[in-house]
């Protein structure tokens, strides 16, 4: 009844993988180098005075919030596909359920004598192999939804940074047309 594993469009574990290595990246975009020549960007070394350095900066910021917003629409999707492929599987695990319970109340052996446990350990027995899709389709739902908040919060860091640098530029742009 339900679809082999092969179905959906990566397997879980690359999937998985694939979330991580989104979830490094937008790390890396805001504490690390991310492959920047100038090196990992921190606001220590803006000089608050001069516009080009926070230009630089601002510059620096935006090239990597872009990058991170790029991500955070992937991890977006992912968690929506993530969570739709769970719901399937987790429906296709319960008719397997059912369905087992079902035959096995019809069939020809004698369950009479049977515990309601007994039946029910039948049942999942036959319907394992659809509850462990369900089990690694709710697993990767986790980790997108886990991955999803993490570049969430990098998007928001990144947004400060560049929200506080704009407003540097405009306080000189400001200073500057009070000296004139």
């Amino acid at each position: 009844m339900i679809p082999a594993q092969g179905q959906y469009d990566v397997p879980f574990n690359k999937i998985e993988s694939s979330l991580q290595a989104w979830a490094t990246e937008a790390l890396d975009l805001v504490h690390g180098a991310a492959g920047d020549p100038e090196g990992k960007m921190t606001l220590s070394e803006v000089d608050w005075s001069d516009p080009r350095s926070i230009q630089a900066m601002l510059i620096r910021a935006r090239t990597r919030s872009d990058r991170v917003a790029e991500l955070l629409a992937k991890a977006t999707q992912a968690r929506h596909r993530a969570r739709r492929a769970q719901s399937s599987a987790q429906f296709a695990a319960e008719i397997a359920f059912d369905e087992a319970t079902n035959k096995n109340a019809t069939s020809t052996k004698r369950l009479e004598f049977a515990t309601r446990e007994e039946r029910n350990a039948a049942a999942n027995i036959e319907s394992l192999e659809q509850k462990r899709i369900a089990h690694f389709s709710e697993r990767t739902t986790d980790i997108a939804v886990e991955v999803h908040e993490v570049i969430t919060q990098t998007h928001w860091h990144l947004e400060g940074i560049r929200k506080d640098l704009r407003a540097a530029l405009h306080e000189l742009q400001f200073e500057s047309s009070l000296e004139r």
